[in-house]
């Protein structure tokens, strides 16, 4: 179907659901010496996805949560918190229509859940990895949404949504010290992105020296296909010590100089010694 000359477009079968292809195209001629150079798609795009719900996850005592929450299938009630189970367990594969999972037959004669296809998908876990750690500052980055939100996914993304975790510290001037309370996570409101397409950002006012935890979600406009969250925890660099300031030369001979400085500031420098360099120039 793609070698004739009169066609402008092909069919590709047989490919694998929920796969990102990068296609490229080029003109074959007889002499080969003349056939052209590859033109490129401007961007990949995926198939469409099976649909996940009814295909068991890939492990014996593992249930998926619709919030990507992992749980013991014997727990029957630790989806429940969780917008309910999304994919069951290979030792009971099938996942019947009241939710629930069964090995061979569903009870109450509630039958499989019927696919409709990426009609249920909520958007995945983006993966979470830190590209900068500064004294008072971190970088993130995290997945391209085309690898996290199924084409046929109902998620109609909204925002990207990064969260921060600190360390209880009273009188810390950042914004992200926990309260009284436990688990306050704090929105990183410089990472709401709006536009997918930005998978990078910094968070400032940090404390130097510090463990922050951080977590990242893809936000939805209807909030049930939210996807879960990729969490990690990272320090911040210490704070080097400032210059010292105002050198000076305070004595001058023929063969010899008095240098004087001020102190500076050490911040969490553990101070080993002063470090003097001169170069010689001709005057």
């Amino acid at each position: 179907e793609c070698a004739d000359i009169g066609f402008r477009e092909c069919h590709l079968p047989n490919l694998k659901p929920d796969t990102l292809y990068e296609g490229r195209m080029k003109v074959s001629c007889s002499n080969s010496e003349l056939n052209s150079d590859w033109a490129h798609n401007a961007y990949p795009r995926p198939t469409m996805p099976l649909c996940a719900h009814v295909v068991p996850y890939a492990q014996d005592d593992v249930v998926v949560c619709y919030d990507s929450r992992l749980c013991d299938p014997t727990n029957s009630t630790c989806c429940d918190d969780h917008r309910g189970i999304y994919r069951c367990p290979l030792r009971a594969p099938l996942h019947c229509a009241d939710g629930t999972c069964a090995e061979t037959t569903c009870v109450n004669n509630t039958g499989p859940w019927q696919c409709s296809i990426g009609a249920d998908a909520p958007a995945k876990v983006p993966g979470l990895a830190v590209a900068a750690r500064l004294p008072t500052s971190l970088v993130f980055e995290f997945d391209p949404l085309e690898h996290l939100v199924p084409r046929m996914s109902p998620c109609e993304f909204k925002t990207w949504r990064l969260e921060m975790l600190g360390p209880n510290q009273p009188g810390s001037s950042t914004g992200y010290s926990m309260s009284d309370e436990e688990d306050v996570w704090i929105p990183a409101h410089d990472c709401e992105f709006k536009f997918k397409e930005k998978t990078a950002c910094q968070v400032r006012s940090l404390n130097s020296l510090t463990t922050y935890t951080a977590r990242v979600g893809v936000i939805c406009s209807d909030p049930k296909y939210n996807s879960g969250v990729a969490e990690l925890s990272v320090r911040t660099r210490p704070k080097p010590a400032t210059p010292p300031p105002a050198l000076e030369c305070a004595e001058l001979g023929h063969r010899e100089l008095k240098i004087a400085w001020g102190a500076g500031h050490p911040f969490e420098c553990n101070f080993s010694s002063w470090e003097l360099q001169l170069t010689a120039s001709s005057s």
